[in-house]
């Protein structure tokens, strides 16, 4: 073991390292194609993995090292069976081209490697493992173990030399770097899964928006900033159209000082409110609404603005009407008749 021994390892694992972050800014993309995707993931981690074989630390002329097998552990704990598979033929088949006396240590760590890789995605999996510290050091140890193990291939008079030289190095730096390029991963499997809540959550949110009653929402400027489907269907505008004071101008001229009276005044005091105007529709008929809003607050309480909703209520509207002046009609007609009138059960 010396010095240059640890430069030549640390070096590659560096090297991998910036290899895999250019990885992840490609691979973690979602993709319309995820089969095609996965295709595209494993060929690009077969070309990191050459890259790397490609700048390796000779030990001698036939026998190198390099950080593959850190890149294909971490492949199939991460990316699984199709892109792992794809990076080790890539990695074999070169690994094989080069030839030497370390060529079957070369392919047996590359497929061990992966296949430790994949056994510990099925762990992990299903004991729900959380990409921890212990959970990636131990991967990166039983990897490189087993790579120490399999300079037992080499030619018999390289064995004790090559382990003598590269066994403490291996099992100091190569778990290590595994760690740290594990961590990498799941930092971006952590990112997009929380990216991918949020869009779902917005998806959900929009579909419940605007399959409901016409929604509006102010921020505390009293301008509006949106509007649910319902809304703008109801209306026939669009979000542009509708936005800031726009809704404004469907609001009938003789309701349109009492309904900014009452949404300015219980904005100011920070108070819930119902309100009735006549707001045109998209066919050019005004129609009766009870319109609905209430203040809206961040969880730490800050005041963000209103958000309300509004109910056609023509058809009520002139029930109630229609009511109101047949009772009108019947108390006049009994008032005013001459004859004595019993009502009886």
């Amino acid at each position: 073991m010396n010095c240059e021994t640890f430069i030549g390892l640390v070096a590659n694992a560096a090297m991998l390292l910036g290899l895999s972050v250019i990885h992840d800014m490609i691979a973690m993309k979602k993709s319309k194609r995820p089969t095609l995707q996965k295709f595209y993931m494993g060929v690009l981690l077969g070309l990191i993995a050459l890259a790397i074989m490609a700048n390796p630390w000779r030990y001698g002329h036939s026998i190198i090292f390099d950080t593959r097998t850190i890149l294909l552990c971490i492949s199939g704990l991460f990316f699984g069976f199709v892109p792992t598979t794809i990076a080790v033929v890539m990695a074999a088949i070169y690994r094989i081209s080069m030839g030497g006396g370390g060529v079957y240590m070369g392919v047996g760590t590359i497929v061990s490697s992966a296949a430790i890789g994949l056994a510990f995605r099925y762990m992990h999996e299903k004991r729900k493992w959380s990409y921890g510290f212990g959970e990636l050091y131990f991967l990166g140890l039983v990897t490189h173990l087993v790579m120490i193990f399999l300079i037992l291939t080499l030619p018999r008079n390289l064995q004790w030399e090559v382990f003598k030289s590269m066994a403490l190095p291996i099992i100091i730096i190569y778990p290590i770097a595994t760690v740290i390029l594990g961590w990498l991963h799941a930092t971006h499997v952590q990112r997009n899964n929380a990216q991918e809540k949020v869009r779902e959550s917005e998806e959900l949110f929009s579909s419940i928006a605007n399959t409901s009653p016409p929604i509006w929402m102010a921020d505390t400027t009293k301008k509006c900033i949106w509007f649910n489907q319902s809304w703008l269907d109801f209306r026939g505008r669009t979000l542009e159209e509708e936005y800031g004071d726009g809704w404004v101008e469907g609001v009938h001229p003789d309701d349109l000082d009492h309904c900014i009276s009452i949404y300015t005044q219980n904005f100011d005091n920070r108070q819930a409110f119902i309100m009735e105007y006549r707001l045109m529709r998209h066919d050019g008929k005004y129609r009766w609404v009870i319109d609905r809003g209430k203040p809206r607050y961040s969880n730490a309480g800050d005041f963000l603005g209103y958000i309300g909703t509004c109910i056609d209520n023509t058809e009520l509207k002139i029930t109630e009407d229609t009511l109101r002046h047949t009772t009108e009609e019947y108390a006049q007609f009994f008032s005013n008749a001459i004859d004595l009138f019993c009502i009886a059960s």
